[in-house]
């Protein structure tokens, strides 16, 4: 399976994506970086060049290394997946190089004042654990300043937040400040305390900037779709699926009116990935012309179950007939019987026996299962 299969033609997702490498560089330029520190903590005695000299060129190699390799993958994410509109998001490669300076830091301080066999795997060890396991762990705000968000950035329909990228920027400067501060003045223990005191404020800054966002730094997208009309209705979708939207617009079509005839009612404007209560929408992102109609066809079954059962140990009552309602929703809209059935899961003689009942009958029972399934109330 391609990249592409991951990737939307939407330049904030590729230029993300192209960041992932930092769980990668980060560590292992830190850990270079404090073997290099530590050999040439020998070499000072006869160097003529100052330790703000050695740092700058190494940081200024990582830098120029890092970049070319978000530009690299950038470039053969766009061999598969070329946006239509807009262009690279800079500031999202710049975060990411700026991260990996930060890191790469660290590692030189610590080979300062370390030996190289201690210092090397420690500044490894160290942030492999805070950019790649913050992930996992709680609460959410970690995450998001470590400056790693080619994982959690972004889907078409989606955007980052307006912190996202400053909060793990405040947390790298304060780091890279503190950094040159003690290398400049080593034995003088206000600077100690001064490279401390700013990286401690500038966590404590960006937890506060994080501390209301979830676990991925991001937010429904905002700006105007492009829109298409078909059979009477509106269909919209973002920019950078204007091409896929105009192919799929006769089918988007057929699937609305074929809801709206089984007695369901679907608006006359219909929005790609419009996620919330009572709206149909539909999905762009892969698949051909049919699997797109399919999209909106079970769209309003996308976001089972429901979040309470998160406080019931996932006990979903009404769940039995979640099967069910997308094997009746796929009938009613020209799949075959059998077919809907099998790719639902729902047992075909209860299917058989639904689609029996008149019209008007079958989307009462699908309106009421549907309304049970959003909730914890049981059947």
């Amino acid at each position: 399976m391609s990249n592409a299969d991951f990737v939307d033609p939407y330049w904030l997702d590729l230029s993300s994506k192209s960041t992932v490498s930092v769980l990668f560089l980060a560590p292992g330029f830190s850990a270079l970086a404090a073997w290099d520190a530590a050999k040439w903590r020998n070499l000072m005695i006869n160097a003529a060049r100052s330790w703000i000299s050695v740092f700058s060129l190494i940081i200024l190699y990582v830098a120029a290394a890092t970049m070319a390799t978000f530009l690299l993958t950038l470039l053969a994410l766009m061999a598969q997946v070329t946006p239509s509109v807009g262009f690279p998001r800079l500031d999202v490669l710049a975060l990411g190089v700026a991260v990996t300076c930060a890191y790469t830091a660290f590692g030189f301080l610590l080979g300062r004042f370390l030996p190289g066999l201690v210092a090397a795997p420690l500044a490894f060890v160290v942030i492999w654990g805070w950019v790649a396991y913050t992930p996992a762990v709680q609460p959410f705000w970690l995450r998001n300043i470590t400056g790693n968000i080619g994982s959690s950035c972004c889907s078409v329909d989606f955007q980052l937040v307006p912190l996202a990228l400053l909060a793990p920027a405040v947390v790298a400067a304060s780091l890279l400040v503190a950094v040159m501060a003690v290398l400049a003045w080593p034995m003088r223990p206000l600077v100690w305390a001064f490279s401390v005191g700013i990286v401690g404020a500038a966590v404590a800054l960006s937890a506060t900037m994080m501390s209301d966002i979830g676990a991925d730094p991001v937010q429904g997208r905002t700006g105007s779709q492009q829109c298409v009309e078909n059979a009477g209705r509106k269909f919209c979708a973002w920019p950078e699926h204007a091409a896929e939207l105009r192919q799929t617009a006769k089918n988007l079509g057929n699937a609305a009116d074929a809801l709206s005839s089984a007695g369901l009612d679907v608006p006359s404007t219909l929005r790609e990935n419009a996620k919330s209560k009572d709206r149909w929408s539909f999905s762009l992102n892969s698949g051909n012309v049919d699997f797109r109609a399919k999209t909106l066809i079970l769209s309003q079954l996308d976001e089972l179950p429901p979040p309470c059962t998160d406080q019931t140990q996932g006990v979903w009552p009404a769940g039995v007939n979640f099967e069910l309602a997308g094997a009746w929703l796929l009938a009613v809209t020209g799949t075959p019987v059998t077919e809907a059935a099998e790719v639902s899961g729902a047992s075909l003689p209860d299917l058989r026996r639904l689609l029996e009942e008149d019209l008007e009958s079958q989307a009462q029972w699908y309106e009421s299962a549907l309304s049970a399934m959003r909730s914890c109330d049981p059947v």
